[in-house]
């Protein structure tokens, strides 16, 4: 019997039945995040990039957007972890006016009475329940979920109340490793919702006004979609191929 010509999506080889979720629904983005793979120089340092220069933290699309978050937003990151691929990174871009990237020995002096530390642990309020106004600065972790209690065990984070997110599902494009939940949110997504849950505390209604937090983050997922879907193709069109020309001969 011989072998079909069907399409599908090849997102990695060590999981080639895996897909990632599509993006999250509802969002209303202040610009078309670009879609093309062309590569821009980075003005600051001369690496060639896509979107934005992950080491500078600078934006290079011209139509990348500015967030301006309710707090001021400390992302902690491990020394291993990986700023091309660490989303953390996209709000130093989006919301520079606000974000500070450091490890945990370069963190300053916060106050634990009005700093939220987002971890999801046994200790840990809702964010439903904390007052919006009493926040005035933000912690979050960026770095791989078994890193992560290192970091936590930081002098510097000893104090600072904990706070955790409703549940909701990932549409990161990268598979978590073992001990992780599958639907894990990555770092952006998760400082997404918490704007998101403590903006809805103090306003009626829907929010959008955090939405282009993730307008880089939509931007790389639709680009790693549409590369996967053109491996899918290639992949697709070789055993047709050779049924082609087993056929001519």
């Amino acid at each position: 019997m011989g072998h079909g010509c069907g399409v599908s999506s090849v997102f990695t080889p060590k999981r080639p039945n895996w897909t990632p979720r599509p993006l999250h629904e509802g969002l209303q983005l202040s610009a078309e995040p670009a879609s093309s793979a062309e590569r821009l120089v980075c003005p600051q340092c001369g690496a060639s990039r896509a979107l934005y220069c992950c080491s500078c933290r600078l934006p290079l699309a011209q139509n990348t957007p500015r967030v301006q978050l309710p707090f001021n937003l400390w992302v902690v990151t491990h020394g291993q972890q990986n700023e091309s691929s660490a989303t953390g990174v996209h709000l130093a871009v989006l919301a520079a006016a606000q974000t500070r990237l450091h490890s945990a020995e370069e963190l300053p002096p916060l106050c634990p009475e009005t700093t939220l530390l987002l971890f999801p642990d046994d200790s840990a309020v809702d964010a439903s329940d904390v007052e919006p106004t009493s926040v005035t600065d933000v912690v979050v972790i960026d770095s791989k979920w078994g890193q992560a209690g290192g970091v936590l065990a930081h002098p510097s984070l000893q104090g600072v109340r904990r706070v955790r997110i409703g549940q909701y599902r990932t549409s990161y494009w990268r598979f978590h490793t073992r001990g992780v939940p599958s639907d894990g949110l990555c770092t952006v997504e998760a400082v997404y919702f918490l704007c998101r849950e403590l903006h809805s505390r103090a306003h009626a209604g829907a929010c959008h006004c955090f939405d282009d937090l993730l307008w880089l983050f939509c931007a790389m997922h639709r680009r790693v979609m549409a590369e996967a879907a053109d491996r899918g193709r290639k992949r697709a069109l070789a055993p047709c191929e050779d049924q082609a020309t087993e056929a001519q001969g």
